[in-house]
């Protein structure tokens, strides 16, 4: 039945389809024209079918994403049916990948297999109405970031910097990962083994950066491109709200500055933390490191409705052992999918009443898990 759902929560894959068509049937760059130069483009069976208001963005996010975008629409030879169709065949496979993958990192932790692990995560309500039904970009990114994870717990460092490569040409939050990556293999090797190491992930990110912007690497469309999306990104953003509320305090600086100082203090101060408690457990470190620095970006870079991000941190809190995460999933996947649909209702009340309570859901959810991971890791440094 998901599977079958018109992407009704986004019309995000439609604009997909329609960027790889205007490549496929005009040479047109993603990152340096947009749609609506197309002369009477609603015309056209793929363009009429994205939502209009879409037709001047130019950008469809990273250049892996867009050959990925251009390959399916030249499968669909045109036909709008038949991209979304291939789309949603390649979203789903990818996040039947994806939870084979969680279950090996689930094994690389140590956690014992719990009964219905796996159907639990494929019938989670938030993976299903992200990665099925609306067919975000984000499953094929999380493929590729949870594989760079597996590679390091492998100690194949290139590789793994290979792939968080080049999930930074489809989405930056890569970018995020690489003080993680970094600390592990700190922790796992000596020091001048560790240097040859970073420098091997450090080459791998380059590498799969590379391969991932070759196709525009002749133009500066793509990195304008994302400078145009940090301004768009917050467009749906709780500091839309809370910024007044800033000023009017008499600071300087936007909410959104301050966000994001107050992720970089916090999630240094959880990385020194991790890394001083998880010291004989160096996978769980690298897994939990991770999720808590996505979760946090989801609070304090990203506050929006936007419950696609939500989705990266959930498949990682899913490889965790202990019951803080099992808490977590439990929490945001009943409380967040109906505030989403209550924010898109359009009334200017509702939207800005549902934003604020997503924000409350976010703080009230992550303070429960950190301290319920304080209190197990507090059991953990006392073994130490």
């Amino acid at each position: 039945m998901a599977f079958a759902a018109v992407p009704w929560i986004s019309p995000d894959v439609m604009f997909y389809l329609a960027k790889g068509w205007a490549q496929v049937e005009w040479d047109m760059s993603a990152y340096r024209t947009s749609i609506g130069q197309v002369p009477d483009f609603a015309a056209d069976p793929v363009f009429g079918s994205m939502v209009p208001g879409l037709a001047n963005l130019k950008g469809n996010y990273g250049p892996l994403f867009q050959e990925l975008s251009t390959l399916i629409a030249s499968i669909s030879g045109g036909n709008p049916q038949v991209g979304l169709l291939v789309f949603k065949v390649v979203m789903t496979g990818a996040m039947m990948v994806c939870c084979l993958q969680v279950r090996d990192l689930q094994r690389s932790c140590g956690r014992a297999e719990r009964p219905w692990s796996m159907e639990l995560m494929l019938l989670n309500p938030l993976l299903i109405a992200n990665f099925v039904v609306a067919a975000h970009n984000d499953v094929v990114l999380m493929v590729l970031v949870l594989a760079g994870l597996q590679l390091a717990l492998r100690s194949r460092y290139l590789l793994s910097g290979i792939f968080l490569g080049l999930s930074i040409s489809i989405k930056l939050i890569g970018v995020f990962l690489l003080p993680v990556l970094g600390l592990y293999i700190l922790r796992n090797l000596k020091m001048s083994r560790a240097v040859k190491a970073a420098a091997m992930g450090i080459v791998g990110v380059l590498l799969g950066g590379l391969v991932g912007v070759l196709p525009d690497l002749g133009s500066t469309g793509y990195f304008e491109s994302i400078v145009q999306y940090e301004a768009q990104i917050f467009r749906s953003s709780i500091y839309l709200l809370l910024d007044p509320v800033v000023r009017d305090q008499g600071f300087e600086v936007s909410a959104m500055v301050l966000g994001k100082v107050a992720f970089v203090v916090v999630a240094g101060f959880v990385l020194y933390r991790n890394y001083r408690v998880y010291w004989p457990q160096p996978n769980q470190f690298l897994l939990r490191s991770a999720f808590e620095v996505l979760l946090l970006m989801q609070l304090l870079v990203l506050p929006s409705m936007n419950e696609w991000y939500l989705a990266w941190t959930l498949l990682l809190a899913f490889a965790l052992p202990d019951d803080a995460a099992a808490g977590w999933i439990r929490s945001v996947s009943v409380l967040y999918m109906p505030l989403v649909v209550w924010a898109i209702v359009g009334d200017p009340i509702v939207t800005g009443s549902a934003q604020l309570l997503i924000l409350v859901v976010l703080l009230l959810t992550t303070a429960v898990y950190f301290l319920d991971v304080r209190r197990i890791g507090s059991v953990a440094e006392a073994a130490v």
